[in-house]
């Protein structure tokens, strides 16, 4: 019963977008995905935010632009880079990048980490294991504590820095630094893409990660309950 009067309440609404990579102009499944299915247990709400989680291109934000012309005029599209981005995309377009930073969106203090890890000898956004925890050892947030991290890798928990070893090249293994950067400034959850699916789970720490493809409605309510909306609807967990 708590649900059902909770879905009925208004709540902040994002469009969360990953890894369309040039597709959407190709198919409707965003238009569908706005105009059709909505925003569950809540047809009479609109979006007010786009989060933008990488691996989406020029065409792609155009595309997206179209739909939703007034959230970039309000200057309410927020974002990282994926591994397949060109940076300076973003200021194109007026999107705030979130790498490294932190915005307080509509009372939501949300973080952002971009790239992937290193799996190739060439400049892209991405790093190797020990220079993500290096860098979010350097992270600066004032002292706040992030109530969301968007990345475009996943956490990883299970690395472990080998003395005088060399880092080998790896892909879709996840980020080091960005599970360091939850433990240090107590982040609750992080929404990533990358992984080209969905799912939800629970770190060791208690924190929760969630991955999304290619499209999702996160819906969050003042007490800072959350949930998240695949493609056809359904909720992740």
């Amino acid at each position: 019963m708590l649900d059902y009067f909770r879905e009925k309440r208004p709540s902040e609404n994002f469009l969360l977008v990953a890894d369309t990579h040039n597709q959407l102009q190709n198919n409707d499944d965003l238009e569908k995905f706005i105009n059709i299915i909505g925003i569950p247990g809540s047809a009479h709400q609109k979006y007010q935010h786009i989060l933008l989680l990488g691996d989406i291109s020029v065409n792609d934000i155009e595309c997206i632009r179209k739909l939703l012309p007034k959230l970039f005029e309000k200057g309410e599209v927020y974002g990282i880079y994926g591994n397949h981005d060109s940076k300076k995309t973003f200021d194109w377009f007026g999107i705030h990048d979130l790498h490294g930073r932190m915005a307080h969106v509509s009372g939501i203090k949300i973080a952002g980490w971009e790239g992937s890890s290193k799996y190739k000898n060439e400049r892209f956004p991405s790093m190797l294991q020990s220079e993500s925890i290096q860098y979010a050892k350097s992270i600066s947030i004032c002292g706040e504590s992030p109530d969301l991290l968007i990345s475009h890798d996943k956490p990883r928990t299970d690395w472990v820095k080998k003395e005088h070893a060399l880092e080998i090249l790896e892909h879709h293994v996840g980020l080091a630094g960005i599970y360091e950067y939850m433990k240090i400034a107590d982040i609750p959850v992080n929404i990533h893409g990358h992984y080209h699916t969905n799912y939800a789970k629970q770190l060791p720490n208690g924190s929760e990660e969630i991955c999304i493809f290619p499209f999702a409605c996160l819906r969050i309510w003042k007490d800072r309950a959350f949930r998240i909306y695949d493609m056809n609807g359904k909720e992740i967990q």
